[in-house]
């Protein structure tokens, strides 16, 4: 019974970070689950800073910009996925805080 729970609260946050991107990939997919979000600076080729967004899952990287004026639910324009084969979680010390004041997950992407 936990894990039907557990697969349908997937299922509704899948759903909920597909409406957040313009345009929509097709994010739900049988058997993909969400792993983890969060933002990452790139520098860009005039030495300033571009705010990306991701989102992992156990089968690809989907990456997006914040939008500047966001349109309906939207809020990240979609950049591009990247299929992976595998992404594992791996174990750590618990209650772990990193310098930024997030908990660290190591992560395994193939």
């Amino acid at each position: 019974m936990n894990q039907g729970i557990t697969d349908t609260e997937n299922s509704v946050k899948v759903l909920e970070i597909q409406r957040l991107l313009c345009p929509q990939p097709e994010l739900f997919k049988t058997g993909r689950k969400f792993v983890r979000s969060g933002t990452l600076k790139k520098r860009t080729h005039d030495g300033f800073f571009e705010e990306l967004m991701f989102f992992l899952f156990s089968d690809c990287l989907v990456y997006c910009k914040p939008m500047k004026l966001a349109v309906k639910t939207a809020k990240y324009h979609f950049r591009r996925m990247v299929h992976v084969a595998k992404v594992s979680i791996l174990q750590s010390g618990a209650n772990e805080i990193d310098e930024f004041g997030d908990s660290p997950v190591p992560l395994r992407v193939e």
